[in-house]
């Protein structure tokens, strides 16, 4: 279940490097210059406010210069983009000043659609395409195009046409890109179909869709655009529904056999935790009941990611199941910061399921509960039945909503 690398998951990787590394040595005795580097990063990432996050990266660069330590230009790179989100989410000057100083790359490459899609949610369309134009400029106008770097900003700059009515220019960005095989995440085929239903080629936005469907990559909303993409193609609505349905059951196929061989069969750890509202949650007395477990964090971008589709199946199986989401290895450490900061991630996007709060093991060396169940990465999810034991276990998150939706509703159906 992999997807292309995001600022989240950057941030992730640094955090739980240092996370698994610990503290570096003083830097008097010759640190380790990438453990040295990432403590430096890590209270620019938890800053609490955009110019605390500046000075602490101004203080790193006069501590430790960029140029002397070249072969370790990505850690400057990513602790700059956080400042610049920082900037962009409290609206304060420079921000796009800052993100310039991110040379032509990988990293910039990585950070410019984040970074265009913050400033469009903060109200800078205008801002968004300007460094839209300038880079698609500068990836064009060399002695040989950086195909990766123009393709990938014509997509988002695609989007952004789109999002502002303007749909031929988007086609002419996004056609291109889509021939040289970079329109390739849910969010951008989505689109795409969208781009081609606004430019009168309907069959060409219903293939679009039907095979997101066919794959289990569409949601509730993308089925809706395969109906509209169907409609305006001319074809019948009675073959709509025979082509839904029999599309459904070729991907209940797909997984039946998947989720046949995945199950295991453990006692699930007990745990007592206690949720957002102070209540206390204790695994021993939910016996008798399908209990799914689900361990996040809020900087991981698949946890959150994964998030509409679970309250989707927290709500679908209320009564039938429960679904706890157990919260762990957060960067901020103090107990009442970290209830903060979740709590608002959960009030912020209006999700509805109960939110555990993992007991940190001291020294910051991981959390209890996440430790008992073997997490190792996240997001990580435990199916236990009515008995108490483990019978399945999930990792990560496709993006896929149809496809781990059916895989869910297979493994729920088995057990209750």
């Amino acid at each position: 279940m992999k997807k292309l690398l995001s600022m989240a998951v950057l941030t992730a990787c640094v955090y739980l490097n240092g996370h698994a590394q610990g503290q570096p040595a003083p830097a008097a005795k010759k640190p380790n210059m990438m453990q040295e580097l990432f403590r430096q990063f890590s209270p620019i990432d938890t800053a609490s406010n955009a110019d605390t996050a500046r000075m602490l990266f101004e203080r790193m660069l006069a501590r430790y210069p960029e140029k002397e330590y070249p072969e370790h230009a990505n850690i400057y790179q990513i602790a700059r983009s956080v400042v610049v989100s920082k900037m962009i989410q409290a609206n304060k000057p420079g921000a796009l000043d800052t993100f310039a100083a991110i040379p032509p790359g990988m990293m910039r490459r990585q950070f410019m659609v984040h970074t265009c899609n913050a400033l469009i949610k903060k109200g800078r369309t205008a801002d968004a395409e300007k460094l839209y134009l300038q880079d698609l400029a500068r990836a064009k106008g060399g002695v040989k195009m950086d195909s990766a770097d123009y393709y990938t900003f014509s997509v988002g700059y695609a989007e952004l046409l789109y999002d502002t009515k303007r749909y031929a220019a988007a086609y002419s960005y996004m056609e291109p890109a889509h021939q040289m095989g970079y329109v390739k995440e849910n969010k951008d085929l989505t689109y795409y179909a969208k781009i081609l239903l606004e430019n009168k080629q309907a069959d060409s936005a219903l293939a679009v869709m039907h095979k997101m469907v066919k794959d289990g990559k569409s949601d509730d909303a993308g089925r809706e655009l395969f109906k509209k993409a169907w409609k305006a193609a001319g074809k019948k609505q009675a073959d709509y529904d025979a082509v839904m349905a029999a599309l459904s059951d070729s991907l209940r196929g797909k997984y039946q056999a998947e989720v046949a061989h995945a199950d295991t069969n453990y006692v699930a750890p007990g745990f007592e935790l206690v949720d957002l509202n102070g209540k206390s949650w204790k695994l021993s007395d939910l016996k008798g009941k399908v209990v799914v477990l689900d361990f996040w964090a809020t900087w991981c971008g698949p946890c959150v990611g994964s998030f509409p589709l679970m309250q989707a199946a927290a709500d679908k199986y209320k009564g039938k199941a429960l679904f706890l989401f157990i919260n762990c290895w957060e960067k901020k450490t103090n107990p009442v910061e970290r209830r903060n900061l979740v709590a608002k991630y959960i009030r912020d996007n209006s999700y509805r399921f109960d939110v555990l709060l993992d007991e940190a093991i001291a020294d910051n060396k991981g959390a209890r509960v996440a430790t008992d169940y073997q997490v190792k990465g996240i997001p990580a999810k435990f199916i236990i039945d009515k008995s108490g034991n483990v019978r399945y276990r999930l990792s990560g998150f496709s993006g896929n909503f149809d496809a781990s939706m059916m895989e869910l509703d297979l493994m729920l159906e088995k057990l209750l």
